[in-house]
């Protein structure tokens, strides 16, 4: 999963770029502890997240880094 800044409807900016068995966990933990004061300012400010997500239950580890380097690209 992906979370980005919003402008005009479309997401830009991706702050994060993780992977989770649980999303709506892992979502809960990253606004409650980000990893860093930036990411925290960014998840716990006024502006507008979004977050974006690919399912891949049946992916073994390279296509889940092969999704996690495309959207780093990106």
């Amino acid at each position: 999963f992906g979370v980005f800044g919003i402008v005009n409807d479309e997401p830009i900016n991706c702050r994060f770029i993780g992977e989770s068995e649980n999303l709506r966990d892992t979502v809960k933990t990253l606004f409650e502890a980000p990893p860093s004061e930036g990411m925290k300012k960014f998840m716990q400010g006024p502006w507008i997240q979004m977050i974006k997500y690919d399912l891949l239950p049946e992916s073994g580890d390279q296509e889940r880094k092969k999704a996690v380097d495309e959207w780093t690209t990106k």
